[in-house]
């Protein structure tokens, strides 16, 4: 999932490098982090497959989701975020699936919505399950083109992973 993410910033960067090329390095970084986060996706699997697993290597929480919005802050984008005071009855599996949902979301919205402020919320949490809304406002450039990725499609498979059938909504 991570994979499509990369592909599709690669191909805005190409645009970006002579017309905007302070936004090109920020993607570049972004490439560079997409891609340590594939890597280290890939790792935890393979040790969950390996007999013998280190199962005390530590896996993304919601309590993970402020420095995540921290490095997008850093990369000059304006978010705001909302969590609950707890989280009681969400399992680990499904607390993973939120944090990559809101990295997706978060993704999205830099390559098209550049520049948007965006608002991530995590709702209490009932009957272990979240509520989760990540909006953007309108972007300062214009989209670069439709991403034909698979974005909202990984995001709903994630959430029926979790037991959740709701569709993630389209970016506004």
């Amino acid at each position: 999932h991570h994979m499509s993410g990369i592909a599709l910033m690669a191909a805005a960067m190409d645009r970006q490098i002579d017309s905007d090329p302070a936004t090109a390095k920020r993607s570049a970084r972004e490439i560079r982090e997409q891609s340590s986060a594939v890597l280290e996706d890939l790792r935890r699997l393979v040790g969950l497959l390996r007999e013998g697993a280190d199962a005390a290597r530590p896996v993304e929480t919601l309590d993970a989701l402020s420095a995540l919005v921290a490095t997008r802050r850093a990369a000059g984008t304006d978010v705001d975020l909302v969590l609950p005071a707890a989280t009681p009855g969400v399992g680990p599996l499904a607390q993973l699936v939120a944090y990559r949902m809101v990295q997706e979301a978060l993704a999205n919205a830099a390559v098209h919505a550049p520049g948007a402020r965006c608002a991530v919320e995590v709702g209490e949490p009932r009957d272990g399950r979240l509520v989760i809304s990540v909006r953007n406002g309108a972007p300062a450039a214009p989209d670069p083109g439709p991403g034909g990725g698979f974005g909202l499609i990984g995001m709903a498979e994630r959430a029926q992973l979790v037991g959740h059938a709701d569709q993630p909504e389209p970016a506004t």
